[in-house]
């Protein structure tokens, strides 16, 4: 399977999903899900920031690491799949922002690969084009759910956008449940 990041398809081999937020100033907040192998997933709690950053750089020229993004789409799927803008403990949450948190300062969570099965089980079963029709937008306006997007006369544009995010998302967590993987959640 192929993912997209940044202007470039990745494919990959047995490995750990590792998954990347990263605040720009100009780009916003977005999050990438990139994969690692069980012993870099062994080393990545202990990295510093330099060697995690340049650990990413890495696997953005790599032509056979695996990763995708959902762009800035993560918290708007967030509350329309969940009901709350960060993670509320659900399966839906575990996939978007981790199951532990092991680093508050630079919020690192992980999703141990046995759980795996059951975040792509809950994927499956989202009616996203629903749940994503019965959003209030005026309410995710008020509430600031990131980005700021929410306008009723582009609903079209933004369903799309979802779609394609959550269809990424879920594609990603099928092939990290294929290769037996755990996931790494970085918020920056």
């Amino acid at each position: 399977m192929l993912f997209y990041r940044g202007g470039n398809y990745y494919r990959g081999s047995d490995c750990v999903v590792l998954v990347y937020f990263l605040n720009f100033q100009t780009m916003g907040m977005y999050v990438s899900y990139y994969t690692l192998d069980d012993e870099q997933f062994a080393e990545i709690g202990s990295m510093n920031d330099d060697a995690l950053y340049d650990w990413i750089e890495e696997q953005d020229e790599d032509d056979d690491a695996i990763t995708t993004d959902i762009d800035k789409a993560w918290q708007g799927l967030s509350y329309i799949l969940t009901g709350s803008d960060f993670s509320d403990g659900s399966l839906i949450g575990k996939a978007l922002f981790g199951e532990t948190v092991v680093n508050e300062d630079e919020y690192m969570a992980i999703t141990p690969k046995e759980s795996i099965a059951a975040i792509v089980e809950a994927l499956d079963a989202v009616d996203i084009k629903s749940k994503i029709a019965e959003a209030d937008f005026a309410e995710m306006n008020r509430r600031d759910i990131y980005p700021a997007i929410w306008e009723e006369n582009d609903r079209e544009d933004v369903t799309e956008y979802l779609l394609d995010n959550f269809s990424s998302l879920k594609e990603f967590y099928r092939e990290a449940q294929e290769k037996h993987l755990n996931v790494l959640v970085l918020l920056g």
